[in-house]
């Protein structure tokens, strides 16, 4: 008799799927700072010195659970705002949240991007989301999607994990279970595959590669 072959390991969107209800609460465990508090921080000076003319305009691909946009739209009440991201659960916290209304978000693949018109003066992506794209050509074939949605000399600006970057911030034993909230569709996590993340003891290293590298895709 044949055994049967392992299941196939979920996709990125509905590994995030599952995350999404405990996202926001994971940012903040153990009085860690969210990512999307560091990354404001230093997006703002950024769009202001490298941006052709003022920025009226940003989207952030991996938008996740919307905290960067929503802060970001206190800070900027006059922008046009959008969120891209592949997991639909993602999404549904963003849309939940207050002020929300006052943003676009579009469920779209990275290595394809779909972005809504027109075009923004610059956009983001953050938290290595980046490294989900396994070649260079995915790589490729998103900035092309990214220039798209770009106005000429727009702006994208991205963070990434080398491999040096993994040894060192991601390598810790330190684990993280959130408990899953509604249970349903994804109660099987906790019996076979928990949510797990890890993260570096500081987090100094852990927010390391923070620093924004500069990719002008659109000449």
């Amino acid at each position: 008799m044949v055994a049967p072959a392992p299941p196939s390991p979920p996709s990125p969107p509905s590994l995030y799927d599952a995350l999404a209800p405990v996202y926001d609460r994971w940012q903040r465990c153990g009085g860690m700072t969210p990512f999307s508090d560091l990354v404001l921080h230093k997006l703002l000076p950024v769009l202001g010195r490298h941006t052709r003319g003022p920025a009226r305009s940003f989207v952030d691909l991996g938008c996740g659970t919307g905290d960067l946009l929503l802060r970001l739209r206190r800070e900027r009440p006059g922008w046009r705002l959008a969120g891209a991201d592949g997991s639909a659960g993602m999404l549904a916290i963003a849309r939940g949240k207050p002020d929300a209304a006052r943003v676009e978000w579009v469920q779209t693949r990275l290595d394809a991007p779909r972005l809504p018109a027109p075009v923004f003066d610059a956009a983001g992506s953050f938290y290595d989301t980046v490294n989900h794209l396994p070649d260079a050509g995915a790589l490729r074939a998103a900035c092309r999607g990214i220039a798209a949605g770009l106005a000429p000399g727009g702006l994208f600006v991205f963070d990434a994990t080398n491999e040096v970057g993994f040894a060192r911030w991601w390598s810790s034993h330190r684990v993280w279970r959130g408990p899953m909230d509604p249970p349903e569709p994804w109660s099987w996590l906790q019996v076979s595959r928990p949510i797990t993340w890890m993260w570096s003891p500081s987090d100094r290293d852990h927010h390391g590669s923070c620093a924004a590298t500069l990719a002008a895709v659109n000449p």
